[in-house]
């Protein structure tokens, strides 16, 4: 039951999560969905798709793909085209035992995010301290400017 997958669907795979990271969702939904297309066992593909799915809001269609992997695990005592083995099998079983599946870029911009809040309030602490009142009422706009910036890029 377990075979390798094309060369070509885990380049398109690979490709589709590169244009994840940039941004362009719709461009990964297509690469992904050609990975399945050349492989419709490749459990990666249809995990990435659901993501890009979720994050484009279409979750039933989410759902289904995630129901399509969970599915292609079980038929295999070993996970078909991972590596390493079973590492689909793993992130199936994580994901349903959590419910829903955790993203790991809004986690790194939240942790980076909260050390950038910090540095702006070591700023604002500088000000007071050493540059009194006044520079920190004239300099009061631009962190709060800052720390609004930096709120709204965590969503």
């Amino acid at each position: 039951m377990t075979q390798e997958a094309p060369s070509e669907a885990v380049e398109l795979n690979k490709n589709g999560q590169r244009l994840v990271i940039q941004g362009k969702l719709d461009e990964a939904l297509a690469a992904f969905g050609e990975a399945i297309l050349l492989a419709p066992g490749y459990v990666n593909a249809y995990l990435n798709r659901a993501d890009v799915l979720e994050k484009l809001g279409r979750a039933a269609e989410a759902q289904g793909d995630r129901q399509t992997a969970r599915a292609l695990t079980a038929a295999s005592p070993v996970a078909p085209w991972t590596a390493p083995a079973g590492a689909a099998a793993a992130r199936a079983a994580a994901v349903e035992a959590l419910g829903e599946e955790r993203d790991v870029a809004g986690t790194g911009r939240y942790i980076l995010n909260f050390f950038l809040l910090g540095f702006i309030g070591v700023g604002l602490t500088y000000f007071l301290r050493y540059q009194g009142w006044l520079a920190t009422w004239i300099c009061l706009p631009i962190f709060v400017v800052l720390v609004i910036l930096v709120v709204a890029s965590s969503g």
